[in-house]
């Protein structure tokens, strides 16, 4: 899917009750975050949509060149993420990093004993055990029965030898009361059990029995609705376990196939920054910004004597007048050579409140833009010309195209075309 227009995810955030400051409030939101099958050595994490099934990307990471896939992905506290990477085989043991979407840096975890050489399936953060979950087994071994508390640095906190009732734990999904392991292919019942006793001694108890599948992905809890959610078999669609039911949540549009998939509060990423932009004397000039993840706040500035002012709505000081700085685009009407300069956006968001800064965009008024296409090139010579043409002597403003009166005198002359062709020869 592509877009112009920010992606607004709201039906699947879920949002927290109190603002961050009364003056400027700022909600927690937690976006549904997939990551895309394996492309050229990459996987794109993409922002899902529940409601529609439309989606957008989010960030781009490497897959290590030892593994295949990114099998599952997990909200860390701080607005981070952990993912396990699957090589395909369980005789070689998953590779986890560790990634801070504010600034784009992955690192690795290393996983300490018994966990450095065995196979990992279920890998999840778990509130309720400020700690990750993890389902281990021999390598060689799909049958992951053993679970495990690990810190988020790889030391292993807790470790338990198998669970009586579940032969294969494949996904673990955590909220702040509740850990469910699933193994919906297995061959018997109790394919979702509950851990009912937490650590240290975790025992389980049988929570759902729905038809077995041969296939399916991570899964993940809903917020607000405690729903549990899994990506199918081709990732293609994101199920809800309703009781021992299936129900397709969302089928994702454009044919997008999805493995690992979390709810997490992760701060907004810049996917396309304000281009440098030319527009025509008093013509309308818009500078736009594409944003996804949380939910952010924009302030557009611009750059006055050495600092960085915020602008506000409504009339300026040049004749010009300014909407949507509170927005991801800004638009300046009446567009004066006075408003030419470097113009940035703020964006704010509760999981970034220091903000983050896009990249800086010049715009200017140009003479030579005739036309006001945001472009110079021979359409403007020859809609001037023709203009002029038409136009010589007459009182101004006179033009089809535009006003021929360069000079702003009120009257199209001679001085009209020296001063657009010395304007259109040297370009903007």
């Amino acid at each position: 899917m592509t877009s112009t227009t920010p992606y607004n995810a709201t039906a699947s955030r879920v949002f927290a009750l109190a603002a961050l400051t009364a003056a400027a409030p700022l909600a927690l939101a937690q976006d549904l975050i997939a990551a895309s099958a394996p492309e050229s050595g990459q996987t794109v994490l993409r922002i899902i949509n529940l409601n529609d099934g439309s989606h957008m990307p989010y960030m781009t990471l490497p897959i290590p060149s030892d593994m295949s896939y990114l099998r599952t992905l997990s909200p860390l506290p701080g607005n981070r993420l952990i993912a396990c990477y699957y090589a395909g085989t369980a005789s070689v043991t998953p590779r986890i990093i560790k990634i801070d979407p504010l600034t784009g840096e992955t690192s690795e975890v290393i996983l300490g004993a018994p966990l450095t050489s065995r196979y990992i399936e279920a890998f999840e953060w778990s509130p309720r055990h400020n700690a990750i979950i993890v389902s281990h087994a021999n390598l060689g071994n799909f049958g992951t029965s053993s679970i495990a508390l690990v810190d988020e640095n790889g030391t292993v906190l807790a470790n338990a030898a198998s669970s009586p009732t579940q032969a294969d734990l494949d996904h673990v999904a955590c909220s702040e009361t509740e850990d469910y392991f699933i193994d919906l292919n297995r061959a018997t019942s109790n394919r979702v059990v509950r851990l009912a006793t937490p650590f240290p001694t975790p025992t389980f108890t049988n929570f759902a029995s729905p038809p077995n599948m041969a296939e399916f992905h991570d899964i993940t809890i809903e917020p607000g609705t405690g729903r549990l959610l899994f990506a199918n078999g081709p990732g293609t669609s994101i199920i809800h376990l309703n009781g021992n039911t299936y129900t397709t949540a969302a089928t994702l549009q454009g044919g997008l196939s999805v493995r690992a998939i979390s709810f997490a509060t992760v701060p907004p990423r810049i996917q396309t920054q304000p281009a440098h932009t030319i527009t025509c004397p008093g013509g309308t000039l818009t500078l736009s910004i594409v944003a996804t993840g949380g939910s952010p706040t924009y302030r557009w500035q611009r750059l006055v004597a050495d600092d960085w002012a915020d602008l506000a709505d409504g009339p300026t000081a040049t004749g010009s007048t300014l909407s949507g700085t509170g927005s991801h685009t800004l638009t300046i009407n009446t567009f004066a050579f006075e408003d030419d300069g470097s113009y940035r956006c703020l964006i704010t968001d509760a999981a970034a409140p220091d903000g983050i800064l896009s990249e800086h965009a010049l715009a200017r008024a140009c003479l030579a833009n005739y036309n006001c296409d945001g472009e110079v090139d021979i359409l403007d010579f020859l809609d001037f010309m023709d203009d002029f043409g038409s136009c010589d002597g007459q009182s101004a403003p006179c033009g089809n195209s535009a006003n021929a009166d360069i000079t702003g005198d009120t009257i199209v002359d001679i001085v009209d075309l020296l001063d657009f062709l010395d304007a259109f020869g040297r370009g903007c």
